[in-house]
């Protein structure tokens, strides 16, 4: 789980700061930086598992694009990353080996730099400066955020080590990263710096030597971008396909007969796809049934909904509507779900009757810490949203607005615009002068949910 985030030269954030919760809710207007936000987050998730130049081929834009644009039109030459999150106490490497953490607060930054070698030679790409840390009790503010995480909450997730101070678990050292084991000085690897074109982060593959780290790594691995087409989701899947949702859904059938496979026992012959068919029913009412052929001779997985009148459709004819909403489920069904969903205007497509429900569902499905609830695995939703629906059932709390805003820079008086988040509404006559650059105000978070679909169109 994501506590914070902070982005600053990347595309339009500058020195940008944002708590986050459990289930939060971007909404603003056109090119005001929520696809950027995203962008943002879906690097930093390839940062951890790939090198640069596969990571900068993989997220929206020309490379060049991805660093800010200063006030002088040149662009900026460096871009820096840094998130806390909060951590599963227990990790399995590929391996099977299971490791418990002593600490599952850690903060994480990377910076990346443009570096031209040689005169006259190309521009490349370098990890200029990494570090990991644990977050002690006596500074993580997450304990008195708002809302409050639980006392019961805290006590089951949050594990603080013992001691006054520890040291960290990736640091930048002169000439060379370090990564310590366990945190501890002992048995220290060395990684050179001078031509990083790698996160540290993204050679820690098992986790006996570095459990900390590789379970840092996997939660920020652990990011699913959905962005549903109802075209991509009406073709039959090829048998060997991606068995994890893609982001556009076009790989639903395969996922399905997955989960059916996997889950199925001789009381369930199904398995969790009659869970996913008895939701879907909930929320569309009329289906029946969900049934997933495998043509062999054709090498595909075909997908078809069943009616209570008897009649039977293949994705091919079903509606817009019930294909997105089938494809959540299926991604929320999944026990391979990982912990942090970016949902991209869940209301596309989607009446709003059914659309408040879908909102529901993924209130029911995200990490309530404010609750009592030890057991459950963390999960975490990050919406994109044009929605008046999801705005107006939205919490204070949860609530970012993103808006572009003009800066001068006062030695050469040009202007420069990025984007600004707001959120932790206050109300008009609390607010200080120097809260309206981070902090919402009533009167403003009323307008947004009054007028959400011309605000956030």
């Amino acid at each position: 789980m994501l506590t914070r985030i902070e982005i600053d030269g990347f595309k339009s954030f500058s020195n940008l700061k944002l708590d986050l919760q459990p289930f939060t809710v971007i909404a603003g207007p056109n090119a005001s930086g929520k696809s950027n936000f995203f962008d943002a987050l879906r690097f930093l998730s390839q940062l951890v598992s790939t090198d640069l130049a596969e990571a900068l081929r993989r997220v929206r834009g020309d490379p060049s694009e991805l660093f800010r644009r200063e006030a002088d039109g040149t662009s900026a030459a460096f871009m820096r990353f840094a998130v806390e999150v909060l951590l599963e106490p227990e990790i399995v490497d590929a391996f099977g080996e299971r490791r418990l953490l002593k600490h599952t607060r850690l903060r994480y930054e990377v910076e990346i730099e443009k570096r031209t070698e040689a005169p006259g030679g190309v521009e490349r790409l370098f990890v200029r400066r990494e570090g990991a840390w644990p977050i002690m009790r006596k500074d993580d503010e997450w304990l008195t955020g708002d809302p409050r995480p639980s006392k019961t909450f805290v006590k089951a997730h949050a594990l603080y080590s013992s001691g006054g101070g520890r040291s960290p678990f990736l640091e930048t050292l002169g000439d060379k990263f370090q990564a310590n084991q366990d945190g501890t000085q002992g048995r220290p690897r060395p990684f050179s710096k001078e031509r990083a074109t790698a996160t540290v982060l993204s050679r820690i593959t098992v986790g006996s030597e570095f459990p900390h780290l590789f379970a840092l790594r996997r939660e920020l691995e652990s990011l699913t971008f959905l962005q549903l087409e109802a075209a991509a989701e009406r073709e039959p899947s090829d048998a060997l396909d991606a068995d994890e949702l893609k982001p556009d859904g076009s790989n639903l059938a395969r996922v399905l007969a997955r989960i059916e496979s996997e889950t199925r026992t001789a009381e369930r012959p199904h398995g969790d796809l009659s869970d996913i068919r008895n939701q879907l029913g909930l929320l569309i009412p009329g289906v029946r049934d969900i049934t997933i052929e495998q043509d062999t001779f054709a090498g595909r997985y075909r997908l078809f909904v069943s009616m209570r009148d008897q009649a039977t459709f293949s994705s091919r004819v079903l509606s817009d509507g019930t294909l997105r909403v089938l494809a959540l489920l299926t991604f929320l069904n999944d026990h391979r779900r990982k912990s942090v969903l970016l949902f991209e205007e869940p209301e596309n497509g989607i009446h709003e009757e059914r659309l408040m429900q879908l909102v529901q569902l993924l209130r029911e499905a995200t990490t309530d810490v404010t609750s009592d609830g030890t057991e459950e695995r963390l999960f975490q939703t990050i919406v994109n949203t044009h929605s008046p629906i999801v705005l107006a059932n939205t919490e204070d709390w949860e609530l970012v607005l993103v808006d572009v805003v003009s800066v001068i820079d006062p030695s050469t008086g040009r202007v420069s615009r990025r984007s600004r988040m707001q959120t932790g509404i206050k109300d008009q006559a609390e607010m200080q002068l120097s809260d309206r650059e981070t902090t919402l105000s009533r009167m403003e978070a009323d307008r947004v949910l009054r007028r959400g679909s011309e605000h956030a169109a």
